[in-house]
């Protein structure tokens, strides 16, 4: 009998309280029973993402994310898909810069089943060469679509400068010539590396039974490898600067995104400060800058501000999209609004307004099974399952001093890293001149 450790049980919540064991073979079990749902989720997490990678096979982890459903000895491929789909479900996975995640949400009593083909991928998949060469095109044309889509190839030129010549600066999607590296024997030595027991964890949430979920999983994950924990090694970030890049591509609209380097995980106190600043400057309507930009002077079509901590650093960042001619007059506003948080103490009632916005938000993402599944994993592999418990509480903690102090630390403006993707100069002369034609057409009688 395994022996589960409770989380939680003081400030009982949507998360909590949930249960934890190590099952035999290593791998971390988080289980939360939820007798109401009439769904179950079953994920599975892995502590390893762009930033681990060696930068010869950039785009392993991603890549290995698409190879999970392409067939075992036991499951061929796209069998995964078929089983869950009919079991009513679904299932899905996503890579980033420091984990990887598989899931499958079912109705509740076909969850052991989910459970059996997401632990056969994990420890059994086939990586068969041709399947390799079919799903090496996939991704070629997944890189395509990103490099088109200007709001995509906005954060991948950010993400290049932010990062610079650390592993954060490394794309999660790959480069065509890493990809070209990636063959049976990579993928097979990323998995021993990598894919070992003190670097994943399951997470099972819905209307479960923790007992029964760790006999079924001590017995699907059993043959897990042991191994050291994943980490991102120690680097020197280059010195704090302004940067700023320029990306022209034919279309009519212009985005921005103006970021600027945090601690991230390694000071969390901080962290939350800050994280109340960008609820301050750009999240909900009432918003500073969403109530002054779009709300008022209507000159963006949408803005917003976000933190992304990870846990060699973080970055707070402000995002925009606008008309071109807008956007002096969108940066000069944006700037003045962060000089403004680093002179002014906020309100208390501004601050309890975005604090309200930020929980909302969070408990919005804590609703379903599946909501609850993918929480606790992102918290365990981040940092802990214990502080998804903890955000809102710390989240009122934070004093109107410590978003200053916070903003006035990180937020200068000669630390800026910014990103701009912006109509060529065809794209906008069609645009001046179907606006030419527009005025024309609306004084026609």
């Amino acid at each position: 009998m395994v022996t589960f450790e409770t989380v939680g049980a003081v400030q009982p919540s949507s998360l909590a309280p949930f249960h934890r064991t190590r099952l035999p073979c290593g791998v971390p079990l988080i289980v939360r029973e939820m007798p109401r749902a009439s769904v179950a989720n079953v994920s599975i997490w892995c502590r390893t993402g762009s930033a681990h990678e060696p930068p010869a096979v950039n785009g392993i982890s991603h890549f290995l994310e698409h190879m999970y459903f392409k067939g075992t000895d036991r499951y061929g491929p796209g069998d995964m898909d078929r089983v869950i789909k009919g079991l009513g479900g679904y299932n899905n996975a996503a890579t980033s810069i420091e984990y990887t995640n598989y899931f499958a949400s079912v109705p509740a009593e076909n969850y052991p089943l989910a459970l059996e083909v997401l632990a056969d991928a994990l420890l059994h998949s086939r990586f068969d060469p041709a399947e390799i060469e079919r799903e090496r095109q996939v991704v070629l044309e997944e890189i395509g679509r990103k490099e088109d889509d200007p709001q995509g190839k906005l954060f991948v030129e950010f993400q290049r400068d932010f990062g610079d010549s650390t592993p954060y600066g490394q794309p999660i999607l790959g480069r065509a010539e890493t990809l070209s590296r990636i063959d049976r024997d990579a993928f097979l030595a990323y998995l021993r590396e990598r894919y070992t027991a003190p670097n994943l964890c399951l997470v099972v949430a819905g209307r479960v039974e923790r007992d029964d979920v760790a006999g079924r999983a001590a017995a699907a994950l059993a043959g897990t490898p042991p191994g050291t924990p994943n980490q991102v090694g120690t680097f020197p970030w280059p010195p704090l600067e302004r940067r700023e890049r320029r990306v022209s591509r034919d279309i009519r609209h212009a985005y921005l995104m103006v970021g600027f380097r945090t601690p991230g995980l390694v000071d969390q106190e901080e962290s939350f400060a800050l994280e109340m600043a960008s609820a301050i400057l750009g999240r909900g309507r009432s918003s500073r800058l969403v109530k002054r930009l779009r709300e008022e002077l209507g000159i963006v079509s949408g803005i917003s501000a976000w933190t992304w901590d990870l846990s060699r650093g973080g970055m707070l960042t402000v995002s925009a999209g606008f008309e071109p001619d807008r956007e002096s007059q969108v940066r000069d506003e944006i700037e003045a609004h962060l000089s403004r948080l680093q002179r002014e103490i906020v309100s208390q009632e501004e601050l309890d307004r975005a604090r309200t916005v930020a929980s909302a938000d969070f408990h919005f993402s804590t609703e379903t099974p599946g909501d609850v599944g993918g929480t606790l994993g992102h918290f365990h592999v981040a940092s802990s399952a214990e502080d998804a418990i903890e955000y809102l509480p710390r989240l009122q903690r934070v004093t109107p001093e410590q978003v200053r102090e916070a903003a006035k630390r990180w937020l200068a403006p000669e630390h800026a890293v910014i990103t701009v993707v912006c109509p060529s100069a065809a794209a906008e002369k069609a645009s001046a001149g179907e606006a030419a034609h527009a005025e024309l057409r609306a004084f026609r009688p």
